[in-house]
């Protein structure tokens, strides 16, 4: 919240951002924007790098009453000592109104408190004191801030996580909560046939047919699947109508499977996308098969009747598809015409495997 702080106490980052500007700089622009007039900064910046001309004709321009003060010497390496990143602090009062130009004064006292890591020296000649221990006997008088401001956690650790969550979120209205809940119990439509092959059954299980389920892995383990689907733009190469049509790219698009799994006894977390959601599955398709078909119950069950076979075995007799051992339809065609004449027959959800006498065509019908 603008103009809501009375005092800010930053240690940005020692780098120059992806616009050009240092870090620094733009942690100082923000805190000027949330200090209330006569609010108090303080900067925690390298004098080497940090403190270039644009902070300083910033604070010339927007501050008062510039003090500094150096981190003490000690050893090289050690974040508290002024050699490993020449830090100084910087305190100053935020003006009632900013200057159209710099402040000559605040700007020639803080030039010489740059430091030149090369040769070694201050550019005013001598360095700033070191941070002092003990409270100042002219220290800086704190404002009233006249709002309460609200704060935006941009990185929150676990506990305000938790407390957060505790009381706000999306994981509160009932749309999610709905989405989230499993209904472990629910059957889905029932098709018409039942699955043809691994292949299939592995489709219908990452279609989230079992999502949420307590499924057994390959060594006991218990397991819960969660499954989603993404789309995955592959380039084509362009043929020579295409490109006098004006046509310059073609994609096709095709569906991404993504797997996740839970397993249940150690928390271990995995995600698998495409070839390998279908890898992991493999070695399952046996136990879970019978999950499958529960949920997932054919009105066809691949049992026609013998009336429906002599039937359906007089259809196509003068041709004879290649590798097939006789002519007429191959018996995954006449599974198929078994399962849609009950879709036709009787379309309401409960079919009974014999049909009506009388509806029943003569044996000598084709």
């Amino acid at each position: 919240t603008a103009q809501a702080f009375s005092l800010c106490i930053t240690n940005p980052p020692y780098v120059r951002l992806d616009d050009g500007r240092r870090a620094e700089y733009a942690a100082q622009v923000l805190v000027t924007n949330a200090l209330v007039a006569g609010g108090i900064s303080l900067a925690i910046i390298p004098a080497r790098s940090g403190l270039d001309g644009t902070l300083i004709n910033h604070y010339a321009r927007n501050y008062t009453a510039v003090r500094c003060w150096r981190f003490p010497d000690g050893a090289a390496d050690a974040d508290s000592s002024f050699q490993k990143y020449s830090q100084i602090v910087l305190a100053a009062m935020k003006r009632d109104e900013p200057l159209d130009a710099p402040d000559p004064l605040v700007k020639a006292q803080l030039q010489g408190w740059r430091y030149d890591s090369e040769k070694d020296t201050w550019a005013g000649g001598a360095p700033p004191p070191v941070l002092p221990t003990t409270p100042l006997a002219d220290a800086y008088l704190l404002p009233a801030a006249p709002t309460q401001p609200d704060i935006l956690v941009l990185h929150a650790d676990d506990d305000v996580l938790l407390r957060g969550l505790a009381a706000h979120g999306i994981h509160h209205t009932p749309t999610w909560q709905q989405a989230v809940s499993f209904q472990t119990d629910s059957v889905f439509a029932r098709p018409l046939m039942p699955p043809t092959g691994p292949a299939h059954l592995a489709s219908l299980i990452l279609s989230g047919l079992l999502d949420g389920d307590i499924l057994t892995g390959p060594t006991g383990e218990r397991l819960v699947i969660t499954t989603s689907t993404t789309k995955q733009a592959t380039r084509m190469p362009i043929d020579d109508d295409q490109r006098t049509k004006g046509v310059v790219s073609v994609a096709q698009i095709e569906d991404n499977p993504v797997l996740g799994v839970l397993n249940l006894d150690t928390g271990a977390v995995a995600h698998y996308q495409n070839d390998a959601a279908f890898a992991f599955l493999q070695p399952l398709l046996p136990t879970l098969a019978a999950q499958v078909l529960a949920k997932h119950q054919p009105h066809y069950q691949l049992d026609p009747e013998d009336w429906e076979i002599r039937v359906v075995a007089q259809v196509g007799c003068d041709k004879q598809l290649p590798g097939a051992e006789h002519p007429g339809l191959a018996p995954a065609q006449m599974h198929r015409v078994f399962a849609l004449r009950r879709a036709l027959w009787q379309p309401d959800a409960h079919y009974s495997r014999a049909s009506p006498a009388s509806a029943r065509p003569a044996r000598s019908s084709p």
